[in-house]
């Protein structure tokens, strides 16, 4: 990644969420093994907050839509140099994969290049705890949470609302 380009935060408009909200965000690829209905099943609970989806092809969407709630917002597919203006105006950003991965992207080998954008805008970042993430971030850096596991995606995303501020 270009590292100055997503690290500073004055480049770009983050205001593109309303700030009454608490702005979850997830962006790449909208295949199951990358988390997606994770992130639909938890969004279905926490109905008070907000849940963005950027990028995505149309057919992927559209099925994810479907069995959605409200609280999510599929933005669809962005230009990259689009996507930190939705970073900057999240307050949470989310890596859910699933533990097995597929075929063509093992979870013991990820190297997610979102991992990198999202670490330099200084957003907390959750993580599902799969070895590939781990192979790159530890604890300091990022939160993890119990990959493919509802409840422990859930405590985590309330943890890190409610300690947000504590460690600015």
């Amino acid at each position: 990644i270009d590292y100055e380009v997503f690290s500073d935060k004055n480049k770009y408009n983050s205001t593109l969420f309303s700030s009454n909200d608490f702005n979850i965000t997830y962006c790449g690829h909208l295949y199951d093994y990358k988390g997606i209905p994770l992130i639909i099943e938890a969004a279905k609970i926490l109905n008070e907050y907000k849940f963005h989806i950027v990028g995505g092809k149309e057919q992927d969407i559209q099925r994810h839509k479907k069995n959605s709630p409200t609280n999510i917002i599929f933005h669809g597919h962005k230009n990259y140099n689009k996507v930190p203006h939705y970073l900057y105006s999240s307050d949470l950003l989310l890596i859910p994969y699933c533990k097995r991965g597929n075929k063509y992207s093992p979870s013991t080998v990820t190297s997610p290049i979102k991992l990198f954008e999202y670490l330099s805008t200084k957003i907390p970042v959750l993580c599902s705890d799969i070895v590939g993430i781990k192979n790159w971030v530890s604890e300091s850096e990022v939160t993890f949470f119990k990959a493919d596991k509802l409840t422990p995606f859930i405590e985590m995303i309330h943890f890190i609302k409610n300690h947000r501020n504590t460690e600015e």
